[in-house]
C-alpha cells in the first residue's frame, strides 16, 4: 500500500498530495496504492481501500460510511 506520506511542495501552499479521510468517505480508490491492495483491505460494498474500517461478527470488512448506509 502507499506509503501515507504527503509529497512536500511549497507550491501546493499546505495542500497534501495524499486524499484525506473525509474526501472519500466510502472507502479510497484503489488507484492511491502502490500495489494492488489484498482483498481484506477493501471494502465488501464499495470495493475501495477500508476507511475507517469496521468488520461484521461474520468476517465482511467495511468502511464506515458503507456500514451505516447498509444499516
Amino acid at each position: 500500500m502507499a506509503s501515507g506520506s504527503a509529497v512536500s511542495d511549497p507550491s501546493l501552499n499546505g495542500v497534501s498530495s495524499t486524499p484525506g479521510e473525509n474526501e472519500y468517505p466510502s472507502g479510497f480508490p484503489q488507484s492511491i496504492c502502490d500495489e494492488v491492495p489484498k482483498e481484506k483491505y477493501l471494502c465488501s460494498n464499495c470495493n475501495n481501500v477500508l476507511n475507517k474500517a469496521r468488520q461484521t461478527v461474520c468476517g465482511h470488512r467495511y468502511c464506515l460510511a458503507c456500514v451505516n448506509w447498509l444499516v
